[in-house]
């Protein structure tokens, strides 16, 4: 893509590399942009991960393996920016996003319609994986939704917009135990639970004591909405 000025240049590389609402928060704040500043908002966070890997009988070479990688994430960030919701970061293969309350549907309904449509996406890639010689993979999937602070942190030095706070690491933690601990590919809290529809196809899997808690934790598997 062509660009005809700099400052254009540096507003698509601050959108790409960080995302259109860290854009929007740089430029509707200026200089004030630049201060860690953090606010407690509910939210509904979604982590998003690699389980098992199969890899196609003749191995995977790197350059096939770059070429999966990127038509994972692609896939899996569609399902997230489709649905209204805030890439947070990428660690390897695994993914962090959010969404905040707004015009619409719940922002937890949103995460779980996501998470589904990202189920869907991946099973997609992985019906045709092997012959393109990249690996099939399964997908877990955590969703949270609490308290967590949201803006920049850091120092003065190097900032970092995102979440901090209990909440995200629960989110973190119902991922890992997805497909684990739980034969199950979206495991999500009870508070999540809690805002979605009747109709939502939810089956209860435990209720755990979670440091940071003051009650239990109910996890439920998200079948279907």
């Amino acid at each position: 893509m062509a660009h005809s000025s700099l400052e254009e240049l540096l507003r698509d590389a601050l959108s790409t590399y960080a995302g259109s609402h860290v854009l929007e928060y740089v430029i509707s704040l200026r200089e004030e942009a630049l201060m860690p500043r953090q606010a407690t908002r509910e939210v509904s966070l979604l982590f998003a991960d690699v389980g098992r890997v199969m890899p196609p009988a003749g191995g995977i070479d790197s350059s096939k393996l770059f070429e999966w990688q990127e038509a994972f994430l692609g896939a899996i960030s569609q399902s997230i920016l489709e649905s209204k919701g805030y890439i947070d970061q990428f660690v390897g293969d695994a993914v962090s996003c959010w969404w905040e309350r707004g015009p619409g549907l719940d922002d937890a309904q949103r995460a779980c319609i996501a998470a589904l449509d990202m189920a869907r996406r991946i099973e997609r890639l992985n019906s045709s994986a092997w012959e393109r010689g990249h690996p099939k993979v399964e997908l877990k999937i955590g969703i949270h939704t609490g308290l967590a602070a949201v803006g920049p942190y850091g120092s003065r030095y190097r900032l970092r917009f995102g979440l901090s706070g209990d909440s995200v690491n629960f989110a973190a933690h119902l991922c890992r135990v997805s497909g684990t601990t739980y034969s199950c590919r979206v495991v999500i809290s009870g508070t999540t639970r809690s805002r979605l529809p009747a109709s939502a196809c939810v089956s209860r899997l435990d209720r755990i004591q979670v440091k940071g808690l003051d009650v239990p934790l109910e996890l439920f598997a998200l079948d279907s909405l």
